[in-house]
């Protein structure tokens, strides 16, 4: 298993490098000046050809890259060309907001999917299995800026029951998570369904029925421990995605998170920034898959990485 850890992280050091590098080569080619946007068009042609011959805008793309790779390798991220600050700073107090959100959304989704695909396959191709895959449907095919949007007209605006956005309290917490939270459900009770419906056809579960043992228990113990595995890779994905950011659903509710970071530099042009949101979010990604192979060794005795 070390080795196999090792030979992971030897592999997403290039990954991580092609990434910066094609994020390079794409903000490139976007129209528009940085030093324009930072100083908000107020200056002279002779102003911005100074400030971009100080901060090596004016150099070959494969120059800036290889600038970039040696402050990052002493840990500087650099300095955001639009906000002035450091943009490890930024992300730092960014992060600890998209971890709330994430971990609030994830669970919902989690509380809610993984007994939603237990009675659907349990109560297959019953009213109630149609009830709960179609809502699962839903989820999964509106998109979440029309779902933020509905809730927050109906729950925040027309009820009041719930802060319609911002961040402050608990309470801010709730309707982003739905929203997000939603669609995760959706996916993860429709694998789970789907799995456990072919694991409960097997012969041993055949077998453990012949000695008695209860139908929830068979369930709990047996069919789900092996259903669960595929879905294993799903949960973690959508956690290492919505650490990364999840970019519309914070717009949507003002929260200033790593997904509102993500957008303010795509459209000012705030390369420094871009490229730390990027790296965090492939990072993260990264991470997330290799959890989810060390869960499936502990979780089934029988996957090895030798």
């Amino acid at each position: 298993m070390r080795k196999y850890i090792a030979k992971r992280i030897a592999v997403s050091v290039p990954i991580i490098l092609g990434v910066i590098l094609i994020t390079f080569v794409l903000m490139n080619y976007i129209p528009g000046n940085a030093v324009t946007a930072m100083m908000q068009n107020k200056i002279n042609n002779e102003t911005v050809a100074r400030v971009e011959e100080e901060m090596h805008l004016n150099d070959p793309i494969l120059v800036r890259f290889g600038l970039y790779i040696k402050d990052l390798l002493h840990g500087d991220l650099g300095t955001s060309f639009v906000m002035n600050q450091p943009v490890f700073n930024l992300i730092k107090n960014a992060l600890p907001n998209t971890i709330k959100l994430a971990l609030s959304a994830i669970a919902f989704a989690w509380i809610l999917g993984i007994p939603i695909g237990i009675i659907s396959a349990l109560k297959k191709n019953t009213c109630l299995d149609k009830l709960f895959m179609g809502v699962s449907l839903m989820g999964i095919s509106m998109p979440t800026f029309s779902i933020g949007i509905i809730l927050q007209y109906l729950i925040a605006y027309k009820l009041k029951w719930l802060p319609i956005s911002g961040f402050t309290t608990p309470a801010h917490l709730i309707l982003p998570s739905i929203v997000l939270g939603w669609s995760m459900a959706g996916e993860i009770s429709r694998l789970i369904r789907t799995n456990l419906i072919d694991v409960i056809q097997a012969d041993y579960i055949t077998t453990a029925k012949a000695k008695g043992k209860s139908r929830m228990g068979i369930v709990i113990f047996h069919a789900l421990k092996m259903s669960i595995l595929p879905v294993i890779t799903i949960m973690m994905m959508q956690f290492t995605s919505l650490l990364g950011g999840a970019l519309i659903t914070e717009n949507i509710f003002s929260i200033p998170g790593i997904g509102t970071l993500s957008i303010s530099a795509l459209s000012n042009r705030d390369i420094p920034l871009l490229q730390g949101t990027i790296i965090l979010s492939t990072f993260l990604i990264i991470i997330g898959n290799l959890s989810a192979d060390i869960i499936y060794a502990l979780a089934d005795p029988r996957v090895h990485y030798d």
